[in-house]
């Protein structure tokens, strides 16, 4: 190839690399990447290279990466190449970008390769994939995708520096499974799937998300159970699995959510009882669990505990037992839902204490209440809307 050092038995790892560089230019302009008129042989080249006279043409129209590599790889100075292992990888990356990414294949006419893209390669793979699995040619908004060389042109997506921060892909017609390899968009806070049509099982590794702090995969198809990786979720301050077709329990690993401010998994199939590790969830705000099949003594829940609750729906379930003593110390409760359970006994006193409360429901069970005490109650709680 001609670079510095060729023939005078000092190669090492960095001086080799001076051959990938031109082959770079040259695969890109398709034209040598030296003015070579006038030299008369290899040697008189070589010369001219060494001593800095002659120097490879960069096309200004290279991607910005490929272009910057290019220029370290021919360096006159060994010491500012990258090494070979280095230009191994970047050139496993350019055969990955122009041999198995759709966004490449797609529009070849204008030579896109995934080094324009302002995220990783491995994040525009993922989000190719994602498009091709939920028949992204149906999606009722696409503005960019596979198109548009910046990610952050994506509809939906959001970028944070040069990574993928944000997808928000809400009522949007997707459909068909989430992909598994959702999982390789590691810097992840928000991920936005709701009212769409996806189905199958939540993938276990939505685990891998440990940067994700929004989760809203609501009113879907999702079937399957609640996937348990979500407790690797550190970070997650909302969790929205609501109206879907998930079964199975509530898994207890969920009390491992410390930042946890919202759950809902209501309209579901899930049965089997509530486990007692959500009343540790201190900073829980809202918390619905509403139109399932959950069972067993709701006083041995542990709601009480959760005293930063602004939200309470346990509806349309079959929760049997009395209501739980103690539900005074909620005195953030706006909503309160216990109705259509298999509830007895009387209404615990202390709910009177609910300053805070607007929407008290209890109709539907077996409590102990007459007419004349529904009227007291509505005396103590005026601005409250109360049935029982």
């Amino acid at each position: 190839a001609g670079g510095p050092r060729r023939g005078e038995g000092e190669y090492d790892t960095r001086s080799d690399v001076y051959a990938v560089g031109l082959l770079l230019i040259a695969l890109h302009s398709g034209r040598a990447p030296f003015d070579t008129t006038g030299y008369e042989s290899v040697e008189s080249l070589v010369a001219s290279i060494q001593s800095g006279l002659l120097a490879p043409d960069i096309p200004s129209d290279m991607p910005p990466k490929l272009r910057e590599f290019a220029r370290r790889c021919t360096s006159l100075d060994p010491a500012k190449r990258p090494t070979i292992v280095e230009a191994i990888q970047f050139c496993e990356e350019l055969a990955f970008a122009a041999h198995e990414n759709p966004y490449y294949l797609n529009h070849l006419h204008r030579k896109p390769t995934l080094w324009e893209f302002e995220g990783s390669n491995l994040e525009a793979e993922t989000l190719s994939a994602l498009y091709q699995k939920t028949h992204g040619h149906c999606w009722e908004r696409s503005e960019g995708w596979l198109r548009d060389g910046d990610l952050g042109c994506w509809y939906g997506v959001e970028m944070k520096g040069r990574s993928v921060d944000g997808l928000y892909l809400s009522e949007n017609d997707l459909a068909g499974p989430l992909p598994r390899s959702i999982c390789n968009l590691i810097l992840l806070d928000t991920l936005d799937l709701s009212f769409n049509s996806l189905s199958g099982f939540v993938p276990e590794e939505i685990g891998s998300l440990e940067n994700l702090r929004v989760l809203l995969l609501n009113d879907n198809k999702f079937s399957g159970p609640l996937p348990r990786s979500l407790a690797k979720l550190a970070k997650l301050e909302r969790c929205v699995l609501s109206w879907n077709a998930l079964t199975g329990i509530v898994p207890s690993a969920l009390g491992a959510l410390r930042r946890l401010r919202v759950l809902y998994l209501c309209g579901n199939r899930l049965t089997g009882l509530v486990p007692p590790a959500l009343a540790g969830l201190d900073t829980l705000e809202a918390l619905s669990l509403h139109s399932n099949k959950l069972q067993g003594n709701m006083a041995e829940i542990g709601l009480e505990k959760l005293t930063n609750l602004t939200s309470l729906d346990m509806s349309s379930n079959y929760f049997s037992g009395k209501i739980p003593d103690n539900l005074g110390q909620l005195t953030r409760l706006k909503k309160l839902h216990l109705n259509q359970n298999l509830l007895t006994g009387e209404v615990p006193t202390d709910i009177w204490q609910l300053s805070n409360l607007k929407q008290l429901y209890l109709n539907g069970n077996m409590l102990n209440q007459t007419l004349e005490a529904a009227a007291w109650m509505q005396e103590q709680l005026p601005a409250c809307s109360i049935r029982i």
